[in-house]
């Protein structure tokens, strides 16, 4: 089976990074999704750049391509344009080993 993880931020050190976020030319609408994003990055930039396929929880319904974009162009980067994955959406549910580590 695959590899699960989970990033855990503390309601200040959220509130700090969106705040920081929004000073910084990203839409209001846009930054939890963005930072969502991030995060997401954070904890699978170490991946190899192919064979990949993430599975993100619906968290933020009808931002979708906006995660995914970001996401894509994060990990582009990082791989240098190698990165081959492929990112899907769907419910992840509580038993998940992602949320028991959460």
């Amino acid at each position: 089976m695959g590899k699960s993880g989970a990033i855990i931020c503390d309601i200040i050190t959220k509130r700090k990074l969106i705040t920081y976020l929004r000073t910084r030319l990203i839409p209001q609408n846009d930054v939890q999704q963005i930072l969502f994003s991030i995060l997401i990055y954070i904890l699978i930039k170490e991946l190899p750049p192919s064979d990949v396929v993430l599975k993100i929880d619906e968290e933020y319904t009808g931002k979708e391509e906006l995660i995914e974009e970001t996401l894509e162009k994060l990990l582009h980067k990082r791989s240098r344009g190698k990165w081959k994955g492929s990112i899907r959406f769907g419910r992840i549910g509580k038993q998940s080993s992602a949320h028991k580590m959460a």
